[in-house]
């Protein structure tokens, strides 16, 4: 098969990323290529050349941010499908089949498999679209904007899934020119899957296929990652806000 380019970027991560790759070789007969970027350079040294899969290596001189660097290793792909995973993700089954199946026979744009935390519960990784009013209701508790998963379904329909996990279409993601570069950090996965929803896409969650993200909430305790997730915010409000289009 060899069917999927992976674009994975590390800060630092060294060891996660180790056991993502580790993860990854149960896929081995769907990967084409796993493209590691730097963007922050390390002294721990991992020995690529050991995994049965092709990984190439892009070394950052200076930081870029999440658009940039996964736009970046877009243009290494040549395979069928484009997948892009956080290091801190883990994965026990190989979801690849299942993904390709559903963005071949559903008019779907991106998909993603459920996301679960370290302990086993549901993570958030399939929302509505944020609105201003959407804002309060979660700041008051009333409502945080996760989509419930039904029991009997296997394929549930969000406005948007997070860039943990991102699959879709070489071809799909070329035509969506790609993350819009002027986020930095956040609200880039958001500004993409209503970018394609526009086009007439569906955004996808396979309820059935998981895979564990072990995440950290750095806007909750860093100023500089509020203040970017705050920026992109109102940057995504700017381009989008009013212009939704109707939910699946």
């Amino acid at each position: 098969m060899n069917d999927v380019t992976i674009s994975i970027v590390s800060h630092n991560h060294d060891q996660i990323l180790v056991e993502l790759l580790n993860d990854l070789i149960k896929c081995k007969h769907h990967i084409n290529k796993v493209i590691v970027t730097l963007n922050v350079l390390s002294k721990y040294n991992t020995n690529y050349e050991l995994y049965p899969y092709e990984i190439a290596v892009i070394e950052n001189d200076k930081e870029k941010g999440f658009s940039s660097n996964h736009n970046n290793a877009f243009k290494l792909c040549t395979s069928k499908y484009y997948c892009i995973l956080n290091p801190d993700i883990r994965i026990y089954d190989n979801p690849f089949q299942s993904l390709n199946n559903i963005l071949d026979n559903n008019n779907v744009a991106i998909v993603s498999p459920t996301a679960l935390n370290g302990k086993g519960e549901i993570d958030d990784n399939a929302r509505v679209f944020p609105t201003p009013f959407g804002l309060i209701q979660k700041l008051i508790g009333i409502n945080d904007g996760r989509i419930k998963y039904p029991s009997r379904k296997r394929i549930i329909y969000p406005d948007w899934v997070a860039g943990m996990f991102i699959h879709t279409k070489t071809s799909t993601f070329s035509s969506l020119n790609g993350f819009n570069e002027k986020y930095y950090l956040y609200y880039e996965d958001v500004d993409l899957c209503l970018r394609a929803r526009k086009k007439g896409f569906k955004i996808a969650i396979i309820t059935n296929c998981y895979v564990v993200h072990e995440g950290q909430r750095k806007s909750h305790n860093s100023f500089k990652y509020f203040f970017w997730h705050s920026m992109s915010l109102i940057r995504f409000f700017i381009y989008h806000l009013g212009r939704f289009p109707k939910r699946n």
